[in-house]
């Protein structure tokens, strides 16, 4: 749900920002590690929010079986 938050609000909450990576900085899911890791590092920066909306719609499919 905080993914699908994420990406419908474009990723320029800095709130948001702040609270999903809080959620998921200690995450150790299995297969999703870099997945993860690129998330965190896009939530970190307020520049580049792009990054941040592939990264987490990246973790999405994963999670769908798309990729």
């Amino acid at each position: 749900a905080m993914l699908k938050l994420l990406i419908s609000k474009g990723g320029d909450s800095s709130l948001l920002r702040q609270g999903v990576h809080h959620v998921l900085a200690q995450q150790k899911e299995p297969g999703y590690e870099n997945l993860l890791r690129a998330l965190l590092k896009a939530l970190e920066t307020s520049t580049a929010p792009e990054l941040r909306l592939a990264a987490a719609n990246n973790i999405l499919e994963k999670m769908d079986g798309k990729s």
